[in-house]
């Protein structure tokens, strides 16, 4: 009863988002659905991207509370020269912060499920495939936010693409860093820190003394 009385106090700004997104045939299917509570900054035509036919309600956000109902606050979108390119359903929950910057390019694939608390932070690329589930309050980014310099001037902090693979499972609080490669069928642990190229299947990778291990192999997971 709660999502349903989000969508109907949404209504305004979902149909003024999609109006604004896409052309008319798409837009009248409403295929965001946007909570009231969500603010929407330096969005354009042509910033959301559909890699899938258009459907209600195919992208939601803020619509959902998070595992538990722990979402709270107001959900952040921004796309400032920057594209998101949706391949399928996908949810974010309430509370949550995607910011596509810079002529950044966001992809997240189908059956994507990001709880109370995601920030999705790109600047350059970040690429999640299909099947993926972020616990609460995971953070991804794939630049560090400033410019770091040497004493010639020359920039040696880059911003480094992201790649997560197919059914993923990202625990709470796990940090996802500029340069990371998750492969897929893998989970990352609670509070864990990737920030690398992970080169196994199939695992449980923890934090573990300045580095992240494959804990547990052979492993899978249900969504």
């Amino acid at each position: 009863m709660k999502k349903i009385l989000k969508v109907i106090l949404g209504l305004p700004k979902t149909i003024i988002f999609n109006l604004s997104m896409f052309n008319f045939t798409t837009a009248i299917k409403l295929p965001v659905l946007l909570a009231p509570g969500v603010v929407v900054k330096a969005a354009k035509r042509g910033t959301v991207i559909l890699n899938e036919p258009a459907s209600f309600g195919l992208v939601t956000v803020g619509l959902w509370d998070g595992s538990g109902g722990i979402g709270r606050g107001k959900t952040f979108l921004e796309f400032k020269e920057g594209k998101f390119v949706v391949g399928g359903r996908i949810s974010i929950a309430s509370g949550s912060l995607i910011r596509v910057l810079d002529g950044g390019v966001l992809r997240i694939g189908k059956n994507f499920k990001g709880n109370a608390g995601l920030k999705l932070i790109c600047r350059q690329e970040i690429d999640i495939k299909d099947d993926v589930l972020f616990s609460w309050n995971c953070t991804v980014m794939d630049s560090d936010g400033h410019g770091i310099f040497d004493e010639y001037g020359s920039r040696i902090n880059s911003d480094k693409k992201i790649l997560i693979g197919n059914k993923v499972w990202i625990g709470a609080e796990a940090s996802i860093l500029k340069g990371a490669y998750i492969p897929d069928k893998n989970i990352i642990g609670y509070r864990s820190l990737v920030c690398k190229v992970l080169d196994q299947k199939n695992c449980i990778y923890v934090s573990k003394i300045n580095d992240i291990v494959a804990a547990k192999k052979n492993i899978s997971w249900k969504i």
